[in-house]
Order: C-alpha cells, then sequence, then structure tokens
C-alpha cells in the first residue's frame, strides 16, 4: 500500500498513481483468491485501500484508468449506484 503514495517533483504523478493502483489490486486478487474459501469470502469482494487511495486521487483532480470488479467505478467517481448511468 505504501506505493501509492508515490511522488514526483513534488507532486502526485498519475502514471505512478495508475501503476500503483494496478499492483495493488493485482496483490490483492492473489490474496484473495488463493483458495476457493477465501474466494467465496465476502470481505473480500472489495479492495478497501486501493479505493480509499483512488478516491482521494479522483478528489485532487486525477483520472483512474484502472478498472476491476474489485475497484467499484461508481464509488470512486463518488456516485450512488442509481446515479450511474446505463
Amino acid at each position: 500500500m505504501g506505493s501509492l503514495r508515490h511522488r514526483h517533483a513534488g507532486r502526485l504523478c498519475p502514471l505512478r498513481i495508475s501503476q500503483a493502483t494496478t499492483g495493488s489490486i493485482e496483490h490483492r486478487i492473489g490474496q484473495w483468491t488463493r483458495d476457493e474459501e477465501r474466494a467465496l469470502d465476502t470481505q473480500g469482494l472489495v479492495a478497501l485501500g486501493p479505493l480509499a487511495m483512488s478516491c482521494l486521487a479522483v478528489q485532487a483532480g486525477f483520472t483512474i484508468t484502472v478498472e476491476s470488479e474489485y475497484l467499484p467505478k461508481h464509488l470512486i467517481n463518488g456516485r450512488w449506484h442509481d446515479d450511474v448511468l446505463t
């Protein structure tokens, strides 16, 4: 999770935020799918750490390009599920 706090020349770097988010999600997938019991555990459905950091990045004006079922887009963009355009 510490890798999500990358800075470049005193400013947050969008590329590194994206890379760190991807790495965190991949790690999360590895942890929560290593056996069937963990894969079915509802506590692993959302990656809360990367989700929180992604929300903060969006609030700071960054665009999160990482897409994953572990990282709900409507939460990152600050919308309720009902507000999502279909």
